[in-house]
C-alpha cells in the first residue's frame, strides 16, 4: 500500500501514534530513523496480536474523516481513501493469520512479516510461497507478494518490507525475485521499486537485473535506501 502524499508532519511518539503525533515520511527526521526501524518474520499469532495494536491503538477510526465527500476536499477525501484501503489490508492479513491459527497450519506456503518503529508496529507483509511448488506449472515459480502494507499516516517504509521479501526469496533460492498484483494506483510506485509489468497483469523483480537494487554484505538492498 503505498500513498501519494500525507498532509501531516510531525515526529512520532516511541509508544504509539496519533493522528497528531504522526509523520507523512518518518524517513525524514532529524536523526537516522533506520535505525530505529526493524522487520521481523513472525508466527502467525503474532500478526494477529500486531495488527489488533495498529488497528485498535495506532490507526483507529479517529485517522478517518467523517462526513460525505460533498463535506470535504480533495485531500480529505484521498485521505479517507487511504485509510480505508490500509484498514482493509491489515484485516485480509489477520484473517489469514486468524486462518493458520485455526487450522494448526505451520507456515510453509506462507510468510508473515511485521515491520516496527521503536517497537510499535506499523506494517504488515504477507509473501505467498504456493508458487514455489513442483506441481504448479501454472504460475511463475517465485514468491508472491500478496499484501504489503503500512499505517496510513506513514510514507516511504514499505520499500523495507520490500527489502525483506527479496531477501528472504534470496535465501529461499529464488535469486531475491519476486512477483505481485497490484492495487490500482499503486503500480507505479513498484516500478520505481524495479518491478517490470508482464503480459499476464502481474508484476515482476529480478533484483539482479535492476538498477535500483545492488548487493550490500551478502544482501539486497534498494539504492534509494
Amino acid at each position: 500500500m503505498f500513498r501519494s502524499k500525507s498532509f501531516i508532519n510531525r515526529s512520532l511518539s516511541f509508544n504509539s501514534l496519533s493522528r497528531s503525533q504522526s509523520t507523512s515520511d518518518i524517513e525524514k527526521t532529524v536523526f537516522n530513523v533506520n535505525t530505529l526501524i526493524t522487520v521481523k518474520k513472525v508466527r502467525a499469532k503474532k500478526v494477529v496480536e500486531a495488527i489488533d495494536r495498529i488497528l485498535t491503538k495506532n490507526m483507529t477510526d479517529k485517522w478517518k474523516f467523517s462526513g460525505f465527500n460533498d463535506q470535504l476536499d480533495f485531500n480529505q477525501i484521498k485521505w479517507g481513501e487511504r485509510y480505508v484501503n490500509s484498514h482493509n489490508m491489515f484485516n485480509d492479513i489477520k484473517a489469514n493469520a486468524e486462518d493458520y491459527m485455526k487450522k494448526a497450519k505451520s507456515n510453509n506456503d506462507r510468510l508473515f512479516f511485521i515491520i516496527y518503529y521503536c517497537g510499535v508496529p506499523i506494517g504488515g507483509l504477507q509473501l505467498g510461497l504456493k508458487n514455489l511448488s513442483a506441481s504448479n506449472s501454472v504460475f511463475l515459480k517465485v514468491p508472491e507478494v500478496e499484501f504489503i502494507v503500512t499505517h496510513c499516516g506513514i510514507r516511504n517504509c514499505g520499500i523495507i518490507l520490500m527489502e525483506q521479501a527479496v531477501n528472504e526469496s534470496q535465501q529461499l533460492g529464488m535469486g531475491g525475485k519476486l512477483m505481485l498484483y497490484s492495487l490500482s494506483g499503486a503500480e507505479p510506485a513498484y516500478l520505481k521499486m524495479g518491478f517490470t509489468k508482464r503480459d499476464s497483469g502481474y508484476l515482476y523483480l529480478d533484483p539482479s537485473e535492476s538498477s535500483v537494487w545492488r548487493i550490500v554484505n551478502g544482501c539486497y538492498k534498494y539504492k534509494k535506501c
